[in-house]
């Protein structure tokens, strides 16, 4: 498991800092960025400062990451709104 999260924890570093459209999504992949490094730190501090068990940990950043995907969505909404 432990290896799990290090496989996670440099795919989403990757995922962070390397930008796949660099036109039309930018904003908002900056954003989904945000979310994946902040999903990715919470989760490990819960994991293994507060040791969360992992099942509610599942639960945890599922939720966090909806949450930030449906924010992004509000945005790019707004965004079109306006234009």
């Amino acid at each position: 498991m432990t290896s799990l999260m290090i496989i996670i924890i440099i795919w989403g570093i990757y995922y962070f800092f390397w930008q796949p459209n660099k036109d039309v999504l930018v904003p908002v992949q900056r954003w989904i960025n945000w979310i994946v490094l902040i999903s990715i730190i919470v989760t490990l501090f819960l994991m293994f400062i507060i040791k969360v068990p992992l099942s509610s940990l599942a639960v945890i950043v599922a939720t966090s990451v909806i949450t930030g995907e449906i924010v992004v969505c509000i945005y790019i909404f707004f965004k079109k709104i306006r234009k």
